[in-house]
């Protein structure tokens, strides 16, 4: 046996150790509820009984760390868990606290032994050592690494209702900056420049510097107004620093990519992809600028055997059931010289692929409540549908209308198809058609109709990706058509349009067009006007100043109006045309009071932007039409605006005019 005074010395060593740990021990016995605490001597200090009442009358410990805490002492297991304390001062510690299952060999009685450490110091330092890992050791923004991992993490738990955005900057002919003024000096440009980026975007954003002058901001949750006012301020203020050296005026280039609601599975490389294209489209456009991505696409493939199978037999192009189904239909539509040849093939290599009994192509006469079939595909066996025209009630097609998602996207089983009148179902769900995804078509931000998409013997389940792909093909299809009609005097490339303005980053006025026609059409919206305005003079200003001044301008009048809009649902702003922007919102018509905010708006903006300038006099001209119910569509809401609008002369002094009959 060991030597008692062997035993004494190695005890006191241990005693020693765990003083100095700064750990304390304490036994706990489960089937009495009682703790004895012990100290560095494992002498009993306290008793402790009933335990679990002294752990909830604490202050020391919240409601949810009392709960972990209980939790963690009924588990018989071996294990370890960290809890947060409050000392008498209110200063938080943190303590690792580990357990190990034990059995008295004199009593046979169960009981844990535990320890306490306090890992406050510890968990600080590991924590500011990690942070520097992550951090960029000049700039202290966020790394390539750590800045792509928090955004990839954000991603994958991202609630679909949420927007987000990125921009990618660098900084203009940064190289000459160093070979002029030296290193020292353009690492001191790029700290400035780092700091006025977390000044603007430290909240609800991941600021990272990864590469060089090179940086990526990723935002949070935010609307596509809030994404186009926060950059256009920061584009702004980088040309305010200045440094003590010398006269160095910074300047940047933006590129900036907006993804919107539902828009699922979207990863950051595709993300960071579309906002660098949006940066090579500004350095190519003259650097010192912002442009922004015009769309945002995404394409998840998923190729049929038996869609190949078929298309084997009947002489189709294997890779028309590989590529993206957008690019197959560009594909399609350029190879054929006549439209409805090009139509018939498209449906039929999209019936196979998606596997589906029956496509139409469904005209919508809203006048006189009459749909029809324009075009039809159908598999072996399978009946025609909507032969000839039918008509619909009023009732049928607003509720119907106003059901669309952000995709233009519905989908109509014969389970959930009781909400129309029995015409509806029978027009909606003909020859044994269990579930049909309708996609809406535009023509000129016209509501024309819908393309269905039939499956007859069951039931079926349709992702957001699968309706975004087709939502984007009938698009395509729409443009396509315009041009067979001789409506489209242009390439389909120009009329196929984009989801934003890449000069603005305001929505497309096509989208525009396409969002308010379905609230005006639908019927269920309050009143609403419609703001048509331009720049008078602008061509002079352009000739004086420049086109890029002249951009500038345009950008400021976006800007301006965003930030005086009331967030109010269902307001939609976008640019026509060079000058030419067109606002819808909601308004109160019977409030005589619109001409008076519009005029005090535009007014306002001119004093910000010009000042004292004694160049050209530039004006704002608005035209304002008051949407009611008698509206026809957002076409016809337009043009009344814009006719207002052209009514104001030159020489007039109110520069806001609301439209009445005798315009028209």
């Amino acid at each position: 046996m060991m030597d008692e005074k062997i035993i004494n010395e190695k005890f006191h060593k241990y005693e020693k150790m765990l003083s100095k740990s700064n750990i304390s021990v304490y036994e706990y016995y489960p089937a009495t509820d009682t703790a004895v605490k012990l100290d560095a001597s494992l002498n009993v200090v306290r008793k402790i009984s009933p335990y679990m009442n002294e752990i909830n009358s604490e202050r020391w410990l919240d409601l949810q760390e009392q709960s972990r805490y209980v939790q963690f002492l009924r588990g018989m297991s071996n294990g370890n868990i960290e809890i947060q304390y409050a000392d008498d001062d209110g200063h938080m510690t943190l303590k690792s606290i580990r357990k190990l299952y034990m059995v008295d060999e004199t009593t046979g009685e169960e009981y844990l032994l535990i320890t306490k450490k306090d890992v406050t110091k510890q968990k600080n330092t590991e924590r500011k050592y990690r942070e520097q890992a992550q951090r960029d050791s000049m700039t202290k923004l966020y790394n390539r690494v750590s800045g792509r991992e928090i955004v990839e993490s954000y991603l994958d738990r991202k609630n679909p209702y949420e927007s987000c955005g990125m921009l990618v900057m660098d900084v203009d002919y940064f190289k000459g900056v160093n070979d002029s003024y030296g290193h020292l000096f353009g690492d001191k440009v790029l700290i400035k420049i780092s700091q006025l980026l977390m000044d603007h975007f430290d909240k609800k954003a991941v600021v990272s510097r990864v590469g060089g002058d090179e940086f990526v901001v990723f935002f949070y949750d935010i609307d596509n107004n809030q994404l186009v006012s926060r950059i256009g301020g920061f584009f702004d203020d980088i040309k305010t620093l200045t440094f003590a050296e010398n006269d160095y005026i910074p300047t940047c280039s933006i590129g900036v990519c907006f993804v919107p609601k539902n828009a699922s599975n979207c990863s950051y490389d595709q993300i960071f992809q579309n906002a660098d294209w949006a940066l090579y489209q500004a350095k190519k456009r003259g650097r010192n600028r912002y442009v922004f991505c015009d769309n945002m696409h995404r394409y998840n493939e998923e190729i049929m055997e038996a869609g190949q199978k078929e298309a084997a037999k009947q002489q189709l192009d294997a890779r028309y059931f590989q590529n993206d189904i957008l690019a197959t239909a560009f594909e399609v539509f350029e190879k054929h010289r006549y439209f409805d040849d090009a139509i018939k093939q498209l449906l039929q290599i999209i019936g196979i692929r998606f596997q589906l009994d029956r496509i139409s192509v469904v005209d919508i006469d809203i006048r006189n409540n009459i749909a029809s079939c324009s075009y039809q595909w159908r598999a072996n066996g399978v009946k025609a549908a909507l032969e000839k025209p039918q008509c619909y009630k009023r009732e049928d097609f607003q509720k119907f209308f106003s059901k669309y998602n952000a995709f233009n996207a519905l989908v109509i089983n014969d389970e959930n198809v009781n909400e129309y009148s029995v015409e509806g179902q029978r027009l909606v769900m003909q020859n044994n058609t269990r579930t049909v995804l309708h996609i809406a078509r535009y023509d000129e931000g016209r509501y024309a109709g819908t393309v269905a998409f039939v499956t007859c013997n069951k039931n079926r389940f349709w992702s957001l990706d699968k309706m975004h792909e087709l939502s984007e093909v009938v698009k395509l299809f729409s443009v396509y058509r315009r041009k067979s009609l001789g409506v489209n005097k242009y390439d389909c490339g120009c009329g196929w349009y984009n989801d934003y303005d890449d000069l603005t980053g305001l929505i497309s006025f096509a989208r525009f067009k396409e969002d308010v026609e379905h609230i005006i059409v639908s019927g269920t919206r309050q009143d609403s006007v419609m703001v048509y305005s331009d720049i008078e003079n602008f061509s002079e200003y352009n000739r004086k100043y420049g086109f890029e001044q002249g951009d500038r301008l345009l950008k400021e009048f976006a800007q301006y109006i965003i930030g005086t809009m009331q967030k109010v649902e269902n307001t939609y702003f976008a640019r026509i045309v060079s000058d030419q922007f067109v606002l819808f919102m909601p308004y109160d018509i019977s409030v005589n009071d619109i001409e008076y905010k519009v005029q005090r708006i535009n007014d306002s903006f001119i004093r910000t932007y010009m000042g004292d300038d004694d160049g050209i006099k530039i004006n704002i001209r608005t035209g304002i039409y008051k949407v009611t119910g008698a509206c026809s569509g957002v076409s016809a809401a337009i043009d009344a605006a814009n006719s207002a609008r052209k009514h104001i002369k030159p020489s007039d002094e109110l520069k806001v005019v609301i439209y009445n009959e005798s315009m028209a």
